[in-house]
């Protein structure tokens, strides 16, 4: 697998790619399919939709969950995403 050289960061969203100087697709564009968002609960329906909307773009999608335990004023477990997408080359 290739390596990812450069990086662009949006709020909570780092895009990384490859032979560009601009990313080859918009972060609000992958926001704008992606329906799970942050401090709202997990739905597997969501899930469903943003997996699918972002399919239609790309030749590939991979949603990956990682736990992470959060120790404030009051410990809770939060839901990191990581999304590995390939998109087409026309995009």
């Amino acid at each position: 697998m290739e390596t990812l050289n450069d990086t662009i960061r949006r709020r909570r969203l780092t895009v990384h790619f490859n032979g560009h100087a601009k990313s080859p697709i918009r972060p609000r564009v992958i926001l704008r399919d992606l329906k799970l968002r942050s401090d709202s609960l997990y739905s597997y329906d969501r899930y469903l939709e943003s997996s699918i909307r972002l399919w239609v773009q790309a030749f590939s999608v991979l949603l990956i969950f990682n736990l992470r335990r959060v120790t404030a004023a009051k410990p809770a477990i939060r839901l990191d995403l990581r999304l590995n997408c390939i998109f087409d080359e026309a995009l």
